[in-house]
């Protein structure tokens, strides 16, 4: 018989964040923590596939795909790179974020300004928080490109994602039932509504 319970194969060490709140591993492979952990000691649970960073009290904060190789490797979390970015906007342009985000919104949170960027940023976390990261883009880049006035707001682009992740965004309405019966009841032969 197996045990009931499953042996986590887990090393716990704590190691010290750079000034980015970044942890190192194998002295080449970076992965995000939250930026109110930069240069202090962070809880981190090695795993054969992965990273996990973890509170004082051993509280999950994120997970991270465990990196091997010989090459230099820096993984980030969207909701901890997302936090950095709402807190000092000016570093969009050089954020890997940036680079992942679909080139219709990455062009329109370009050309915002400041304040406007912070909004775009802070929409960007609560659906990331909520619908994950490809969903909340997805909405964005639709809200931004299809909106009446070209700008995005939390309603629209939170009922996209809610679309995107919950139906697809393209699937056909499902059929009603049929209202014949009543347009018999109501409308009297040659009437209209």
């Amino acid at each position: 018989m197996l045990p009931p319970k499953r042996f986590d194969v887990c090393r716990y060490e704590w190691q010290k964040a750079d000034g980015y709140g970044k942890v190192c591993m194998d002295g080449k492979h970076f992965y995000s923590t939250r930026p109110e952990n930069a240069n202090k000691q962070v809880l981190v649970g090695i795993r054969a596939h992965t990273v996990d960073i973890l509170t004082e009290g051993g509280q999950v904060i994120t997970t991270h795909r465990r990196a091997y190789g010989d090459n230099r490797t820096d993984i980030s979390d969207y909701s901890t790179t997302l936090a950095v970015l709402m807190k000092n906007s000016g570093a969009w342009g050089n954020s890997g974020l940036r680079r992942e985000t679909p080139d219709a919104l990455r062009a329109y949170m370009d050309a915002q300004p400041k304040e406007k960027l912070k909004d775009c940023l802070r929409i960007m976390n609560e659906l990331t928080n909520q619908y994950g990261f490809q969903a909340a883009t997805s909405a964005m880049e639709m809200a931004c490109t299809r909106g009446s006035i070209g700008s995005i707001n939390i309603c629209d682009a939170s009922v996209l994602a809610a679309r995107i992740t919950g139906y697809g965004i393209y699937t056909p309405p499902e059929t009603g039932p049929s209202l014949a019966v009543y347009d018999d009841m109501f409308l009297k032969e040659g009437g209209t509504v």
